[in-house]
């Protein structure tokens, strides 16, 4: 029996993604997708649409 996440599972191969270069903006950063990011990320998206 293999120990295998059923996240990684299910997404499958990943994209591969180049570095951003130069400088990058943004009003706002959420760090993690656990619940609490989760849920700072949906709060922020309800508070600010645009």
């Amino acid at each position: 029996m293999q120990n295998v996440c059923g996240w990684i599972a299910q997404a499958g191969t990943l994209a591969a993604h180049s570095r951003l270069s130069g400088v990058e903006r943004a009003d706002w950063l959420v760090v993690g997708a656990g619940i609490t990011g989760l849920s700072a990320a949906h709060t922020l998206a309800q508070l600010h649409p645009q």
